[in-house]
């Protein structure tokens, strides 16, 4: 919308009440941090795989600011517990260390990294998913339960029964640009200074355009000339062209 508006006149309808959707930042209401904008939905971003977004804050001069990003673990089943972070905290229960079968666990997960890695770049993952993937090749239940699942949910958000039948290329294609499938070369994460409402706030100043919000679309119609755009309400806009952004399946 950002772009158009430089040659073109935008329109931008919006089901919510407020502009951004998945860019969604709730300030904490009351206690000792009253006030504090804490990201709902989109929260980081980092030096590698956001250009377009790097590029946008530089144009509405909306600053960001390094982040600490780590994943840290607790299975209340077995007591296991590790983060990412270091090495201190790989081993945070220290009996870890004379456990061959930890060791044997962190090795996998480097093996595993590896190999999706090097599947991915053949082409050889196919319309898999991600349990299936697991099971080809032979992984362990360990490194199942207590490293990819869970990483896979908390990064998608997932309940946990629900990951395994996640496709498996797109989990290793993001795994590989954010460096989640190699110990080095990783992106340094950032967050954007304020929430991420700072830059819808950034956009919104700066657009040139209208905005409706609260005005769900139920349908989109194309004829000859125009591309019609009608509410839940009934009320209908024609345009010369009409971009949808949301989910596929609602699309």
């Amino acid at each position: 919308a950002h772009l158009l508006a430089k040659e073109h006149d935008v329109t931008l309808f919006e089901r919510n009440g407020y502009v951004g959707g998945h860019t969604l930042t709730v300030p904490i209401p009351a206690g000792p941090d009253a006030g504090t904008p804490v990201d709902m939905g989109f929260i980081v971003l980092n030096d590698r795989t956001y250009p377009l977004l790097h590029s946008l804050l530089a144009e509405w001069g909306v600053p960001w600011r390094w982040a600490d990003m780590s994943f840290g673990y607790w299975d209340e089943g077995s007591g296991l517990m590790y983060s990412g972070q270091n090495p201190a905290t790989l081993f945070a229960q220290p009996s870890n260390l004379l456990r061959p079968a930890y060791w044997r666990f962190l090795a996998e997960i480097v093996r595993f990294g590896r190999a999706t890695l090097a599947d991915l770049r053949a082409g050889a993952l196919g319309d898999r998913t991600l349990g299936r993937y697991l099971e080809d090749g032979g992984w362990s239940a360990g490194l199942t339960r207590h490293y990819v699942v869970p990483m896979g949910s908390a990064i998608w958000s997932a309940p946990v029964g629900e990951m395994l039948d996640f496709p498996v290329e797109l989990f290793a294609r993001f795994c590989e640009n954010h460096g989640l499938l190699d110990l080095s070369d990783r992106p340094r994460w950032q967050t954007v200074v304020g929430g991420s409402q700072s830059y819808v706030r950034a956009f919104l100043k700066a657009f040139p355009g209208s905005v409706r919000t609260e005005s769900p679309v139920a349908s989109l119609r194309r004829e000859a000339e125009a591309a019609v755009v009608r509410l839940a309400d009934g009320r209908e806009s024609r345009f010369d062209a009409a971009f949808v952004a949301a989910h596929a399946d609602e699309a």
